[in-house]
């Protein structure tokens, strides 16, 4: 086995987090956007970004062990480490040869709907050599991994093979695999048969091969198809709208507790490292789906991602609207 990758706490069972493709996420709050003209701000914020940072955060802030496993380049991915220290998050570097990403993103902190643009630079490509690297810390933070969180879209074309594969090693061990991704990259992990995946209703469209998931028809098509994969749980998120899940043959509406909204950035995340959390903890099915609507709900209604705490969760939990529908067995 050799040194472990880790020392102390991290060396229990932890939930493991995978992020190809990082970045520094970037906030400018400025009052009014004007394009073409100068824009100027009272305030910027920078935090560690990407979708497997963000749930870790969340996964550390819930009071459960996680691990990031990441990979980044040059000053920007120093940067990126530095900050994942900041937030006490035990990080495993890959390093490569570019400059890991920024994200950059417009607020326009005084409208009423806290209107974003987001600038999102290209992802650094992973290299045969970087790839090699990547999968020898996978496999090693697999011996002490209960849970795997496979996060976010792949840098480069190469590298869409990359969540299927770890999938399927994990699966070998018994370990369950949660996938929130797009594109080629969930398309190809989805054949390896993830315990569960995470989909929003524009990636669910674009896996179907269709422009847009229209009704709830539609909504419900989609979740039984990713079922009749052999997927256990598919979660289709729906923003505003809530969550549909199916769960074997049981399917479940989810509605959000009504919060305020100040920056919806990384609900997705928050609602997938809580759903992490309760799944560790042996929660019943509704409590997971419940916990990770909560953290959704509560994520939106703060300035930064994922920096959430229990005591903002907890009293959401049974504040989520959750009903079940009929659905035929598969068969």
């Amino acid at each position: 086995m050799g040194e472990p990758l880790l020392k102390g706490a991290a060396l229990n069972k932890m939930i493991l987090t995978v992020t190809m493709n990082p970045c520094i996420d970037k906030t400018v709050y400025v009052t009014a956007h004007q394009h073409g003209g100068v824009n100027r701000s009272e305030r910027v914020t920078r935090i560690a970004g990407g979708k497997g940072v963000n749930v870790a955060r969340t996964v550390r802030a819930l009071g459960e062990n996680a691990v990031a496993l990441v990979c980044v380049g040059g000053h920007a991915g120093r940067s990126i480490l530095d900050m994942m220290a900041d937030d006490g998050i035990p990080t495993v570097p890959v390093w490569l040869k570019d400059e890991s990403r920024a994200v950059t993103t417009i607020l326009e902190a005084d409208s009423d709907n806290h209107a974003q643009t987001s600038y999102v630079e290209p992802g650094a490509p992973i290299s045969p050599s970087a790839r090699l690297t990547l999968f020898a810390r996978y496999e090693r933070l697999l011996e002490t991994s209960s849970l795997v969180v496979l996060t976010g879209p792949a840098p480069d074309p190469t590298s869409t093979d990359i969540y299927a594969e770890m999938t399927r090693l994990a699966k070998w061990r018994g370990i369950p695999v949660f996938l929130d991704s797009r594109g080629d990259v969930f398309r190809r992990a989805v054949e390896e048969v993830p315990t569960l995946v995470k989909p929003n209703d524009a990636e669910a469209a674009e896996w179907l091969g269709v422009e847009r998931i229209e009704d709830e028809s539609d909504e419900r098509a989609v979740v039984r198809k990713l079922r009749e994969r052999g997927i256990e749980w598919v979660v289709l998120t729906l923003g505003a709208r809530g969550a549909l899940a199916a769960v074997g043959d049981v399917e479940y509406r989810a509605m959000p507790p009504r919060a305020p909204i100040v920056n919806p950035i990384g609900s997705g995340d928050a609602m997938l490292g809580a759903m992490a959390v309760a799944w560790t903890r042996g929660e019943s099915v509704e409590r997971i789906i419940r916990h990770g609507m909560a953290a959704g709900a509560a994520n939106a209604s703060v300035w930064d991602a994922c920096g959430i705490t229990p005591e903002q969760v907890e009293p959401l939990v049974d504040q989520v609207e959750l009903s079940t529908l009929s659905q035929p067995p598969l068969g």
